[in-house]
Order: C-alpha cells, then structure tokens, then sequence
C-alpha cells in the first residue's frame, strides 16, 4: 500500500526516526521501505532492553505517520482513482494487501475516501506472518475467490514482490522514487506511473 496508492515512504521515515529518538536510541537503520513494524522494532527491542510492546510502538508510529501526512495534505498517486474507477467500472476486483496494521489502512483508505472501491483489505494484522511471506496474498485470493494466475499485484518493493510472486501472482513493479533501491526486476514488468496499470491491463486483455 505504502509507495503505490500514495507517496508515505518519507513519512514513515521521518515518523520512524522520531520514534528512535523517542526511545533514546540514536542508530542509522538505513532502507526500511518494505519492511513491516513488526521486523523493524522486534530487534530493536530486545538490543535496547526497551519496556514498550511492539505493538504500541507500532500503534505511535503509525499515529505520528498519518500526521505527518495530514500536515502536508499528501495526495493520492496521480492517475490512481481514474484506474480505480475503470476497474470498479468494469466488474475488476480490487484489493489492498499491506504489511501494515489494519487500523492504520483502514484510517488511510477512509481519509483517502477510496475504502469503498476495494473489495477486500487484508493486512498484518490478519496474518501471522507478513511480507516477503505470501500469506497476506493467500488471505486475499481465498476472499475474493480467484487464483494467483487470475490476479495482478503491484509492488514498490522487492519484499512486498517477494510475497506477490510466492503466492502464484504476476506482479508490476511500480518505481517509486522515495522507496530506495528496489530489486523489481523479477516482476512481470516496471512501470512508473499509476495509469501505466491500465495501460498494461489493455495490452493483455
């Protein structure tokens, strides 16, 4: 979700180094983009001796994120609603598949007043295992009744493809330019903008 519905990777970022400070801990973890909180922290927690749970950390970092983003008004990728909109229109089944808490993405789905358009929304809190494992995907194909071959992942990470492409599903790498260096090349092919999605969706059809 982070990086290909919106541009919050800078967010989580700032978000996250807040947090660190917070904690007294003064370390450079470097490239984060992809990863969820949970394999973030867990480490962290247990190097520092931290008396804090993951998940409340999680739960901080997560509300100091969405005011970041607040404060910027940070807008939707350009060109992702007309997809969403085609897609709804045309009886596609549209998904969100996020290493995330489900109380940050459902907060993120409903500020962006884009909830109504996914017909599923399945995140780390509903696994027990999040990406670069598949099971995120699998909760999302058994939902919405169809196979891996029959859907279309998009990632801006190499975790989240990694995930995609165990669960049996081609997937897009979208190149955003805040998420870092990304392996994307073992995707079924690149794109750089939102409507690229249709235009790939087209050439198949």
């Amino acid at each position: 979700m982070d990086g290909v519905l919106f541009d919050s990777e800078p967010y989580h970022a700032r978000a996250e180094k807040m947090m660190l400070s917070r904690c007294g801990i003064h370390e450079e973890l470097g490239e984060q983009a992809g990863k969820s909180h949970a394999d973030i922290w867990t480490p962290l927690i247990e190097r520092y001796q931290l008396k804090i749970s993951q998940p409340e950390l999680e739960r901080q970092q997560n509300a100091l994120t969405m005011q970041l983003m607040r404060a910027d008004a940070v807008p939707l990728h350009e060109g992702l609603k007309e997809v969403l909109n085609l897609l709804q229109a045309n009886g596609i089944q549209a998904a969100v598949a996020s290493s995330t808490s489900s109380d940050m993405v459902e907060e993120m789905l409903s500020y962006y007043r884009i909830r109504e358009m996914f017909c599923c929304v399945k995140t780390g809190s509903n696994v027990k295992r999040r990406k670069p494992y598949p099971d995120i995907y699998q909760a999302v194909l058994r939902e919405c009744c169809v196979v891996g071959d029959e859907a279309l992942a998009v990632e801006d990470t190499d975790i989240g493809m990694r995930a995609a492409l165990a669960a049996g599903i081609p997937c897009l790498g979208y190149r955003n330019p805040t998420s870092g260096q990304q392996k994307l090349d073992m995707g079924t092919a690149t794109i750089e903008r939102a409507e690229d999605i249709l235009a790939f969706l087209t050439g198949i059809a």
